[in-house]
């Protein structure tokens, strides 16, 4: 059920290693420099104090964050006005209401075979005629020949009315399966709502984990430059050989790649923040940083198996298809029984004779009656049935799947809360440990008890540590809006501060 979204990316370390084969290559070539006893006063003791866990980035106060490439007139949106703002904008949520609004017409069409048909209609006619005929002189017993023409107008009036009186629920069952429809139209508008506040949410917080990568990278970059300068010192002392310097030089070339990889990486995910938003990717848009319990909810698997079902509109959406299958298989098998309806209708005609031998005047009728339509032979009857039996079953599985799934999503989703937050203890754990052995080893290179390689290893042991915590905090955040969807919590997004 989850979807496929990619995490913060940074490749922690990989320069660390292209440096140490590159120092192998340059150590033959530089092997010939002379080391001295350590010169400990050219450069500051290491602290012994382990470096706190990267935290997250502060909010704004007017300015960009650090590392963070954006102009200062970007719009700031927060979460909750990130995901209002998907919902009002999204072309698909407003597919959806369309479709809401179509199942409640049908609901309009199903009811009108409740109610009489009154059609009228009307017609005038002029009439002109001139033509030779034959006729017998009376006098003389001849046969004479003459014109007669004769002229007039004539106009006509039928009004037809028509009722079905009974059609054993046929009517009926349709209103209900047109009813349960708008059910089913309006749940999916809701799940569609849900599906694109999630999508809007996790973009949100991939840029947030990407500036965290970012601020994860700057203390790299930072770090790297005090082992520059100080392999700078002990190679100017001549206690360590040159290549030592430049190691260091190309350590800290290799975190200034890494990063304009994450500042590249964060611009892209910010332009497709803004396209899920409905915002011209062209537009900078800023981002504000959430606490890490701003998202936090019930993690228990039970309970959130039992909401899902109680909550998720894709429960209710299928149980709706359901009741509107049933409905419309008692209207197909209502097709076997006889209809009946009455019928009446009404005709006036008017005929003026301007000249001729017709007679002008009006007349008029009036008659109505009842008819049973009995379907003796309708092999569509039969046919129709079989269709809606079929539906049913269809929708009727369609269900159980539906509920299968969505107590699985809500198992899962509170099991990857639970995994997402044990992870993130354990490699806040790491990282402090890393952070301390680093610690040691810059004193140890510092003070000549360490070779190179020692400090190079504990480098990318805490790089790796740190990056670790914000990809764990990443998945945490996205573990913690996931279960929210799940049991149709997403509501609580709207007050996230």
């Amino acid at each position: 059920m989850h979807g496929m979204i990619s995490p913060p990316r940074l490749v922690p370390g990989l320069g660390t290693y292209v440096c140490a084969f590159a120092s192998v290559l340059l150590c033959p070539i530089l092997s010939l420099a002379q080391t001295t006893p350590p010169a400990r006063a050219l450069v500051p003791a290491a602290t012994s104090e382990a470096p706190a866990v990267v935290p997250l980035p502060a909010p704004p106060t007017g300015d960009p964050p650090v590392g963070v490439r954006i102009g200062p007139h970007a719009m700031v949106i927060t979460l909750s006005e990130a995901v209002q703002r998907a919902e009002s904008q999204s072309p698909t949520v407003r597919t959806a209401i369309a479709g809401v609004l179509g199942a409640d017409a049908n609901v309009g069409v199903a009811r009108s075979a409740y109610f009489p048909t009154v059609r009228a209609q009307g017609d005038g006619n002029l009439a002109y005629r001139n033509s030779p005929t034959l006729f017998i002189n009376p006098v003389t017993m001849n046969a004479e020949s003459t014109r007669i023409s004769s002229s007039g107008a004539s106009a006509d009036a039928q009004v037809n009315a028509g009722m079905t009186l009974w059609d054993f629920g046929r009517t009926m069952y349709n209103v209900e399966s047109a009813h349960h429809a708008v059910t089913n139209a309006r749940e999916t508008l809701a799940s569609t709502i849900r599906t694109t506040v999630l999508t809007a949410a996790v973009a949100y917080l991939t840029v947030l984990g990407d500036r965290e990568l970012i601020a994860s990278v700057l203390v790299t970059l930072h770090q790297r430059e005090q082992h520059l300068a100080i392999s700078t010192g002990l190679v100017a002392a001549g206690s360590h050989p040159p290549i030592e310097q430049v190691r260091s030089q190309v350590d800290l070339e290799s975190s200034r790649l890494d990063l304009a990889n994450a500042q590249a990486t964060e611009e892209t995910d910010r332009a497709a923040l803004a396209s899920a938003l409905g915002i011209d990717p062209v537009e900078e848009i800023d981002v504000v940083p959430i606490s890490d319990n701003a998202l936090r909810s019930d993690d228990d698997p039970r309970r959130a198996a039992e909401e899902a079902v109680n909550t998720r509109p894709e429960f209710h959406a299928a149980r709706a298809r359901l009741a509107s299958a049933q409905a419309a298989l008692a209207s197909a098998r209502a097709g076997r029984y006889p209809v009946l309806s009455a019928s009446a209708n009404a005709t006036g005609s008017y005929n003026e004779v301007f000249s001729g031998f017709a007679i002008s005047g009006m007349s008029a009728s009036v008659s109505g009656g009842v008819t049973m339509m009995v379907p003796l032979m309708d092999v569509s009857v039969g046919a129709n049935i079989q269709v809606a039996d079929a539906n049913v079953e269809t929708a009727r599985e369609s269900l159980d799947a539906e509920t299968l799934a969505v107590r699985t999503d809500a198992v899962q989703s509170a099991l990857a809360v639970r995994g997402a937050q044990a992870s993130l203890d354990q490699a806040v754990r790491l990282q402090y440990e890393s952070a301390q052995n680093l610690s040691l080893a810059e004193g140890r290179y510092q003070g000549g008890a360490a070779p190179l390689l020692e400090l190079v290893d504990a480098q990318a042991a805490d790089e790796t540590a740190r990056v670790q915590v914000v990809r764990a905090r990443f998945a945490l955040h996205v573990a913690r809006v996931r279960l929210l969807a799940a049991v149709s919590g997403l509501d609580a997004l709207a007050h996230v501060q």
